[in-house]
């Protein structure tokens, strides 16, 4: 009882730190001393960052920060390298101690991000990821990543490589999701306009449907789930479609409809008329089968024409696969000890074995002669092999 009275003291004290520490922290970090951390960060990168009004933070039980209008410069210039109307994230505190992220808000509108590779192959973001670290080990767990909601709205992001002359440009970038934590299906909704040079491309993307997945588990599912994708890529028509009904795969079933894609391109350059279709899955995740895949591709190059009609039948273990992808168990030298001593401790509780008989006469001898009743002698042969 004792026990568990101070147990139960020990927790009531962490509470009552942790209502202390929550309530300090309301007080000591507001949106004034956050605006100066980051004008204080940026200034140390050789940038300047211009935030209008004063940011607003939360802690607990969400921990978010919501920002107006917001310039980040180039490193030793004035140029913009981010600029944005206003944002808001916020993620849920609690989950963080269990290596969750729980993402409750991520709103962006107005975003306008530059993003350029230097002739040297450096980028110009480089300085703000920080020094070069260890990469990453083979196979490391994914992360365990829930959405509540995502709000993008107007975003453009421009890519400029300096060596090669190479543009890119993802214009009218609008994402709206629902909640997507891996149980069921969210809604995910996405349009964009995707212009460049080298080659010339202008393109118009729309995906809509609702879709599941769960980073650390074999498991995904489509529904109603479709992507358009029209435009022009140098002096060719682009029209690529593709569409997947229904399709969900977990370690206990699999099953769905059939997946359809298409793509079409015409034009002085080229012609290429290709199109995909996956028969409706079956099995599960540690035995998925695939019955058909037929690929049908008509094409012509300049003076090359090809025509090809291509099926087969796939199957897969995920588990297998996912398994062989997670990182490897931490060396433990403990455990390495224990195994190395186990032949050694057989070998003692064996001699014990034989010993025992001749140990218990033994004692029983010592005892009657000291005046004690009972034998111990198992226990003194046990005691002494293990004490050599």
């Amino acid at each position: 009882m004792k026990i568990l009275k101070y147990v139960l003291y020990g927790v009531g004290g962490l509470v009552v730190l942790a209502m202390i520490a929550v309530v300090a922290a309301v007080f000591i970090v507001d949106g004034a001393f956050v605006k100066a951390r980051i004008e204080q960060a940026m200034k140390e990168k050789n940038r300047s960052v211009s935030i209008e009004g004063t940011p607003k933070v939360r802690l607990f039980p969400v921990a978010g920060i919501a920002l107006g209008k917001t310039t980040i410069s180039e490193a030793g210039g004035s140029q913009v390298f981010v600029a944005l109307e206003s944002s808001d994230v916020a993620v849920r505190t609690l989950p963080l101690l269990s290596g969750e992220v729980a993402v409750e808000t991520l709103k962006v509108a107005g975003l306008r991000a530059n993003v350029v590779r230097r002739k040297d192959g450096t980028m110009n973001f480089a300085d703000l990821a920080g020094g070069k670290g260890k990469p990453s080990a083979k196979g490391e767990a994914p992360p365990r990543i829930k959405l509540a909601e995502v709000l993008i709205e107007k975003a453009q992001i421009t890519y400029r490589d300096e060596a090669s002359g190479q543009e890119l440009s993802v214009a009218d970038l609008n994402v709206k999701t629902g909640r997507l934590d891996g149980q069921t299906p969210g809604d995910v909704a996405l349009s964009a306009r995707i212009t460049g040079k080298r080659p010339e491309v202008d393109v118009r993307l729309q995906t809509a449907g609702a879709l599941r997945f769960d980073l650390a588990r074999p498991e995904f599912s489509f529904d109603k789930f479709s992507m358009q994708a029209k435009g022009r890529v140098d002096r060719d028509t682009l029209n690529a479609e593709f569409s997947a009904p229904k399709v969900e795969v977990t370690p206990a079933r699999a099953a769905g409809s059939e997946v359809r894609g298409a793509v079409a391109v015409s034009g002085p350059q080229r012609n290429l008329n290709a199109k995909l279709r996956i028969a409706a899955v079956e099995g599960s995740a540690k035995a998925l089968s695939i019955p058909s895949v037929a690929l049908n591709i008509d094409a012509a190059m300049e003076n090359l024409r090809m025509k090809a009609n291509l099926q087969s039948a796939l199957k897969a273990n995920l588990e297998k696969r996912q398994a062989r992808d997670r990182p490897p168990r931490r060396h433990d030298p403990g455990e390495a000890l224990r195994r190395a001593r186990q032949p050694d401790l057989e070998r003692r509780l064996q001699r014990a074995r034989r010993l025992g008989g001749r140990r218990a006469w033994q004692g029983r001898r010592r005892d009657r002669r000291n005046g004690k009743k009972g034998a111990s002698g198992v226990g003194d042969a046990v005691r002494g092999i293990f004490k050599r």
